[in-house]
């Protein structure tokens, strides 16, 4: 269990004492959405995508889980006692740390270094969701998909994105992200191809991200 030393120390030794690590194929649900909580979960390898459906089917990422980082919705759902209001899928194969729930809760009330450990990431979380609920409410679809596009695209100028995942990523209407890509295209800023995103004029774009004067 050497990859539990990306874990906070009271977190890992819990693990030790009474968890499991499992590899989980790519493209495999860690939970759905209606699933009792029966661990605490932390990513040790890979990467998991948790995210929320509409009834419609349209879907809102929320976050991703990285290597040493645990999942604020279930910390949630088991201090709550509440089922889970979203899903999680591993995005590649992933190792994952499992602490039974039951394990959890004696742990939680006796042990005040591992209580803190989890408030620790736990706030950690929810700082970065407060974030996105703040995109999502006060910044303009230009504005967040302009940011999305440059940050993913890093040094290099090429989102391996769909415009389907790009949509689900910033949580809006695919039509919408469509439609800005496209203008964006015919001005010459982005050339749109099958599966990906060629930045043209990434000057341009950086300059859509800033506040208007």
């Amino acid at each position: 269990m050497s990859d539990l030393s990306l874990l906070p120390a009271p977190i890992a030794e819990q693990v030790r004492q009474a968890g499991q690590t499992v590899m989980v194929p790519a493209d495999t649900p860690v939970f759905h959405m209606g699933d009792e909580c029966s661990a605490f979960i932390m990513v040790l390898r890979g990467q998991v995508r948790v995210q929320q459906l509409s009834e419609a089917g349209r879907e809102l990422i929320l976050y991703r889980i990285h290597a040493g980082e645990s999942c604020v919705i279930t910390t949630a759902c088991l201090l709550s006692s509440e089922p889970y209001p979203v899903e999680a899928i591993t995005e590649e194969e992933t190792m994952a740390a499992f602490l039974p729930r039951a394990a959890f809760e004696v742990a939680f009330a006796a042990n005040p270094a591992f209580r803190q450990s989890v408030f620790a990431t736990y706030g950690q979380r929810m700082a970065q969701m407060m974030g996105l609920l703040a995109e999502l409410a006060f910044e303009r679809l230009e504005t967040r998909l302009a940011r999305h596009l440059l940050d993913h695209a890093g040094d290099g100028n090429r989102v391996n994105l769909t415009q389907a995942r790009l949509a689900a990523e910033l949580g809006a209407a695919r039509e919408a992200v469509n439609r800005r890509l496209s203008a964006w295209q015919k001005q010459g800023l982005v050339h749109l191809g099958r599966g990906h995103i060629e930045l043209c004029d990434k000057p341009g774009l950086a300059a859509l991200t800033r506040p208007a004067m």
